[in-house]
């Protein structure tokens, strides 16, 4: 199951970087097929590798919102924090 970010929890600096990513993932999502230059060409607009276009396309397309390309609070980060939580019990 994918978890999004809800859109309200997002920080200012998130949500620009959210509406930032939909104005070149948006076109590409709408292509039934991705080119090597079309791919290369978001990567270098965004400052992203070619992975992250990919992944970023697959969530846009699952949910064609703009919260769908907030940066993930789930992560390293979350699961230390789990990790720490579960020691001290």
């Amino acid at each position: 199951m994918q978890r999004w970010q809800p859109w309200q929890t997002a920080s200012k600096v998130d949500w620009g970087a959210a509406l930032e990513r939909e104005a070149v993932i948006r076109p590409l999502a709408d292509q039934p097929r991705l080119t090597e230059a079309m791919v290369q060409s978001a990567a270098a607009q965004l400052g992203l590798d070619r992975v992250t276009i990919y992944r970023l396309v697959h969530r846009y397309r699952q949910r064609p919102q703009t919260s769908s390309l907030c940066r993930s609070n789930v992560g390293a980060s979350a699961t230390a924090d789990s990790s720490r939580k579960r020691e001290k019990i």
